[in-house]
């Protein structure tokens, strides 16, 4: 049995086959070293489908152009990666399905404002023949600046992060919510007090269930240049954030928490000077941490 904070999480069944067979402990390693994480290459936002059998990933292609990657899992092995069939447009990056499997998310600069960073959030329907044309989400958004990470909950809420001075932030990238279900409900802060500060907050991961959020700050008190922290919700309400601490966080930047749809797993990016890989790490720290903010300690 799961761990009371990873199982929430879940969104299958089935036991994952992972293209690493190396499954990591407490301590991060490099995903799938030689066919996902590559020397001398630039790797990120990992995330699986809710069943398990598609991955996907942004890769750096050619100058500041990125696209993003696939691979799926089929008559019992995973196949190689190649380009995913929309991601041939301009850049394209951080995808996430969302829960039930019939859409992905993903941040494309295709029709976006110029400079750098303008990109927004964009979404393919699967169908028989594969993933539909993509369509712009909450168009139109007014900011000449981008718009990244969207990751998606059971409710159909969007969360993501951007620089929404229209809307309210604290100086520095925030985190917004959009409910998808309704055209009419705004995008709304995350929260000014909880979780967003007068500091960097980014990448936003929300669990299926809105019980915990992922992100990453560079505020004081952390590891190194940027931390991964954690948010849970307790009663309707965000709690104080923890940092997941030193067996994940460095001295370096860690960004791009998410974790697996089995729950096992969290997956994040470490960018270094001349490369940025995928790491994967056991999401029990979550669990404890989790025990922590509810015992008050």
């Amino acid at each position: 049995m799961l761990p009371a904070a990873v199982a929430f999480s879940c969104s299958v069944t089935a036991p994952i086959s992972y293209p690493d067979k190396d499954l990591p402990g407490k301590s991060p390693k490099v995903f799938a070293p030689g066919i996902v994480s590559l020397p001398q290459t630039r790797e990120g936002a990992l995330s699986f489908s809710p069943d398990g059998k598609e991955l996907f990933f942004t890769k750096a292609v050619e100058g500041n152009r990125v696209s993003i990657m696939t691979m799926q899992f089929q008559d019992g092995k995973w196949t190689e990666p190649n380009l995913w069939e929309h991601s041939n447009v301009a850049s394209n990056s951080e995808s996430y399905v969302a829960p039930g499997g019939k859409e992905i998310y993903f941040i494309s600069t295709r029709h976006a404002p110029k400079g750098k960073g303008s990109g927004r959030i964009w979404k393919s329907i699967k169908t028989k023949e594969g993933w539909g044309s993509p369509v712009e989400v909450m168009h139109p958004v007014v900011t000449d600046k981008g718009i990244w990470f969207p990751t998606v909950s059971n409710n159909g809420k969007v969360f993501f992060g951007a620089y929404l001075d229209s809307i309210g932030n604290l100086g520095k990238s925030d985190i917004y919510v959009k409910d998808l279900k309704s055209k009419d409900t705004p995008i709304q802060h995350i929260g000014y007090a909880s979780i967003n500060s007068a500091h960097e907050e980014w990448d936003p991961y929300i669990a299926p269930d809105e019980s915990y959020l992922l992100f990453e700050s560079d505020r004081p008190g952390g590891y190194g240049a940027v931390d991964i922290y954690v948010s849970f919700n307790v009663n309707g309400e965000w709690q104080s954030p923890v940092n997941l601490g030193r067996s994940i966080n460095t001295s370096a930047y860690e960004v791009a928490a998410k974790v697996s749809p089995d729950g096992k797993f969290i997956f994040f990016d470490r960018p270094m000077k001349d490369e940025q890989n995928i790491y994967w790490v056991s999401s029990t720290v979550l669990d404890s941490l989790r025990q922590q903010v509810l015992s008050g300690k």
